[in-house]
């Protein structure tokens, strides 16, 4: 497998969920990742997200990846991720790119999950 060449393409989300909480079918339906070259846009409901794959890390179909984001508020921020890749279908677990509360350096961050096939 190529490491970013597998991940090419329009992926539509097929289920989702934040800090624990499944998104509803509607959220579902309007999250969509496309990926081109070393670059992503991210869809997710009303917003979206630009940047580049920094890094992907992996053994065999599964592993680590980094999206680093672009944009005024983000810029240069790394959300670090974990994936299974199975033919065209992604399963994605992303943190968000900020620190801990003060006091609470050991607790759990929240994160995104996704479920996600191939369109193109």
């Amino acid at each position: 497998m190529d490491d970013l060449q597998d991940f090419q393409g329009m992926w539509q989300a097929v289920w989702l969920a934040e800090a624990g909480r499944k998104m509803t079918a509607e959220e579902v339906k309007k999250t969509r990742l496309m990926i081109w070259g070393n670059r992503y846009t991210f869809h997710l409901a009303d917003c979206t997200f630009h940047g580049i794959i920094g890094k992907i890390d992996r053994t065999r179909n599964r592993g680590a990846v980094d999206f680093v984001a672009e944009g005024p508020r983000a810029a240069g921020k790394t959300c670090l991720g974990i994936y299974l890749l199975e033919d065209d279908e992604l399963s994605l677990c992303v943190a968000p790119p900020v620190a801990a509360p003060p006091g609470e350096e050991n607790g759990v961050l929240p994160c995104a999950a996704a479920g996600i096939e191939r369109l193109t």
